[in-house]
């Protein structure tokens, strides 16, 4: 098995209403089934993201897990992201093989997002899932 050497990421943040939110469009190829998807914030530093779903292409169907860690280092300013992606075998209780990727978000000029977008859709990979998570902002006493 040969993973590919990066994975796009595309992640929104902002503040409305009082809240800040996240959101994120999950892309797959069509043999691909998205089962769940869904967001948590651990802390106001830190949220995790779940992917579960299963490629159909395959001869055997494969399970795939995918866990997206953020954490905001509040010294250096800088988003810290960890993507763990785990393959079944149909019924397996442990995967047959695991990658993980690491490196740090940054801000995106609109030609680049546009550069991603169209090797994202290039690749034959659809919207899926949309994930969404918000929270009340946080405000000093």
């Amino acid at each position: 098995m040969n993973p590919p050497a990066d994975s796009i990421v595309a992640l929104k943040f902002g503040k409305t209403n009082g809240s800040v939110f996240m959101r994120t469009t999950v892309f797959a190829p069509p043999g691909s089934n998205v089962l769940k998807a869904g967001a948590e914030a651990l802390t106001p530093r830190q949220i995790n993201l779940r992917i579960d779903g299963y490629d159909i292409d395959e001869t055997q169907p494969v399970r795939h897990v995918e866990k997206l860690s953020l954490t905001l280092d509040a010294g250096s300013n800088l988003m810290k992201c960890t993507k763990r992606v785990e393959l079944y075998a149909r019924g397996a209780p442990t995967p047959f093989a695991t990658v993980v990727y690491e490196g740090h978000l940054s801000q995106l000029s609109d030609g680049r997002q546009q550069d991603l977008a169209r090797e994202v859709l290039d690749s034959g990979s659809v919207p899926q899932a949309t994930i969404d998570e918000s929270r009340p902002a946080f405000a000093p006493p």
